[in-house]
């Protein structure tokens, strides 16, 4: 028995999921870093919080130096 119905798999929906896990990744790590940061470094030697912004600036910086972001 075959399913003549539309596929869920269509490439309209596939590059709405990618677009999410775009987003939550770009967005998420730095949300990541920065609860890192705040939970162990102000502690530990004094250094201020970071927001989330000061948080995502640090990511594209370390991105861009240590080569994770290709623009090819």
């Amino acid at each position: 028995m075959t399913f003549v119905g539309p596929s869920i798999f269509s490439p309209f929906s596939i590059g709405i999921a990618g677009l999410i896990m775009l987003a939550v990744l770009t967005f998420g790590i730095p949300a990541l870093l920065m609860w890192v940061w705040n939970m162990t470094l102000p502690e530990l030697f004094g250094w201020p919080r970071l927001h989330y912004w000061q948080a995502f600036r640090l990511e594209l910086i370390s991105a861009l130096l240590f080569g994770t972001f290709r623009l090819w």
